[in-house]
């Protein structure tokens, strides 16, 4: 998609006749970067930039973020609600919030933020018809809730996966950083279940805890570092079906 329809002028919406035709509108943008973000950490510079993208060319300057660059003859075309599918001003501020969350001091819970601010009257008033919007503003103010979640801007990432019928909760400290193991900040603590939790372990790229679950929810509190300081303690809690 991105080899055929992304180009020097911004992203297209269609590819006939082997050329690309039809500027992308918000919801070609964000929904694309999404997609790149469920693909994993080497997607992240493209979804951002696709963000960052969709900000530039679709902001009002009051917050929203119109459909299309152009607009209408009456003014900007602005979604007042998600339909069959997410709106795009939506998706948006899930999308915003979902990178404040994997990035550190790159303005995007600003932008989020802005958004939310702006189309906070209408998802008070009818939240039902908005609940991507609700969705996205959960991620800002609590994180996100699936398997696989971004903590401290992108300091850690967590995964909770199922092997063999057993729960295994992965740890994955971004580059330059590790957890702590009492030696330099707090002793992690899980709660709800029990797993090995050694120094050794703990100092592994890549940490698989598999857990013997006594409750249907668990929590994991712990501290993350690197050479010179360490983050505020952090509570990963999941709901274990």
């Amino acid at each position: 998609m991105l080899a055929r329809l992304d180009g020097p002028d911004g992203l297209a919406r269609l590819h006939a006749g082997g050329r690309a035709c039809e500027q992308a509108n918000l919801s070609d943008y964000v929904w694309l970067a999404q997609g790149c973000l469920s693909l994993g950490p080497n997607w992240q510079a493209k979804a951002e930039e696709l963000a960052e993208g969709a900000y530039q060319r679709f902001e009002t300057g009051n917050g929203r973020l119109a459909l299309t660059r152009d607009g209408a003859p009456l003014g900007p075309v602005l979604e007042g609600e998600d339909g069959a599918v997410p709106s795009g001003e939506s998706s948006a501020l899930e999308l915003f919030a979902m990178l404040d969350r994997r990035t550190e001091g790159a303005g995007w819970r600003e932008k989020a933020a802005l958004l939310q601010n702006a189309i906070s009257g209408m998802v008070a008033g009818l939240p039902m018809v908005r609940l991507q919007a609700v969705l996205g503003a959960e991620i800002l103010r609590g994180g996100e809730a699936g398997f696989r979640r971004s903590h401290a801007g992108g300091a850690l990432v967590t995964d909770l996966r199922r092997n063999n019928g057993a729960w295994q909760l992965v740890l994955h400290p971004g580059d330059g950083w590790h957890i702590a193991d009492g030696t330099n900040g707090m002793v992690p603590v899980l709660e709800g279940a029990e797993a090995a939790l050694s120094p050794e372990m703990l100092a592994g790229r890549e940490i698989v805890l598999d857990l013997t679950v006594h409750k249907n929810v668990i929590s994991l509190s712990l501290q993350i570092c690197n050479e010179t300081l360490c983050l505020a303690p952090l509570i990963v809690t999941y709901q274990v079906p």
